[in-house]
């Protein structure tokens, strides 16, 4: 059924009545036509009416608005140009619809922060579920403000960028460091680059973490994740296969040590130097190569400390991670992180990358471990 001639003349008669009460009704009535009545109103109709009421919208008084985006707010459908009017409202009566609203598109969301008004970001970055490029967007155009609500949004989607963009952030703000360190899908090699900049407390805080998770399960993960690195990959060129034929080759003697990576840095052989490397300190190949494009060089040296390689071996590898002529110019002063991080401490710190190994396959039993955290806090 659709609405009778006579109701709609009515509602074109109304809209002759410029006073501000006589508007403020007429948008409430065609709001509970829209909503209460779906099956009133031809398509047509209703994107007449959505026009009007967002008209109606844009010259009403605020209460009139605050009722209105109230009636919408759980609506699934609602009248979209309506909604994105009251979404540009003033804040108060836009930040609940803009943080639980369900009717806003991806495409929605980032056409609101591209506009770039702080507290709708805020609002935007509290929604219960956040799309990686949702994310992204907040991260690269909020302020601190936005930014801090993202981060601690557990429901939001971080992708690399983003982590990085926000983990460069908390190196400068503080109070983004604790929701990130409490974040359980933070990669490893993101959480090992924070342990080095924030505060004891939290340092503290991710070593209590990888203290839950099981030395037999992280044993398990390395058995698992050497015996893959010996199994030809569909992605090995000729330079890969003969590299890791070497490593099948060296481990069936159980060779693979320092002394073996050593005579491979010498001849120069960066693939199976990568895969000696990921043997020795029981990560994937990915992770391995993560850990040499760290140019901080924090990473190779958890992952020499935990693997009981030396410092002078650490001094080798270090030229390949980040850029040469980089490493060339802090090398002084970055190698004494050999020294100054623990066996004990990278050992821990290590659990969560060669546990990530198999993040993939048992993403659930390893997302439960790290969350484990939160009530390990409330118990102390």
């Amino acid at each position: 059924m659709t609405a009778g001639l006579s109701q709609l003349s009515q509602f074109v008669e109304r809209a002759r009545d410029c006073s501000v009460p006589a508007r403020a009704a007429l948008l409430r009535d065609l709001a509970d036509l829209y909503l209460t009545q779906p099956n009133a109103l031809s398509e047509k109709a209703r994107r007449g009416f959505d026009a009007v009421m967002a008209t109606l919208c844009s010259q009403a008084d605020a209460q009139t608005r605050r009722e209105v985006a109230e009636k919408i707010l759980v609506t699934p459908s609602p009248p979209k140009q309506l909604l994105l009017t009251l979404a540009r409202a003033e804040i108060s009566i836009a930040a609940p619809l803009l943080r639980d609203g369900l009717a806003f598109s991806d495409q929605d969301l980032v056409a609101m922060v591209a506009e770039g008004d702080p507290d709708r970001l805020a609002a935007i970055a509290g929604r219960k579920r956040i799309s990686e490029p949702l994310a992204d967007a907040l991260a690269a155009r909020g302020d601190a403000k936005t930014q801090a609500v993202l981060v601690k949004n557990q429901g939001a989607a971080l992708s690399a960028v983003t982590t990085h963009t926000l983990v460069n952030a908390a190196r400068k703000r503080p109070e983004l460091q604790k929701p990130l360190t409490t974040r359980y899908d933070l990669p490893p090699n993101v959480l090992i680059r924070m342990f080095f900049f924030v505060a004891p407390d939290l340092r503290k805080e991710i070593l209590a973490r990888a203290g839950m998770i099981e030395p037999a399960l992280v044993r398990d993960a390395m058995d698992a994740t050497r015996d893959s690195l010996l199994i030809p990959a569909q992605i090995d060129g000729a330079e890969a296969h003969e590299a890791r034929s070497v490593i099948q080759e060296r481990a069936a003697r159980d060779a693979i040590d320092e002394a073996f990576l050593k005579e491979l840095l010498a001849a120069r052989e960066r693939p199976a130097i990568l895969l000696a490397f990921a043997y020795i300190t029981g990560v994937d190949f990915r992770a391995a190569q993560m850990i040499f494009k760290d140019a901080s060089l924090e990473s190779l040296a958890v992952a020499c400390r935990a693997s009981k390689l030396s410092r002078e071996m650490f001094e080798a590898l270090a030229p390949l991670a980040g850029k040469t002529s980089a490493n060339d110019m802090r090398a002084p002063v970055m190698l004494d992180l050999y020294e100054k991080i623990s066996p004990e401490i990278a050992e821990r710190l290590m659990r969560f990358w060669r546990l990530h190994a198999r993040a993939a396959a048992d993403s659930a039993k390893i997302a439960s471990l790290l969350r484990g955290v939160e009530g390990l806090s409330a118990a102390g």
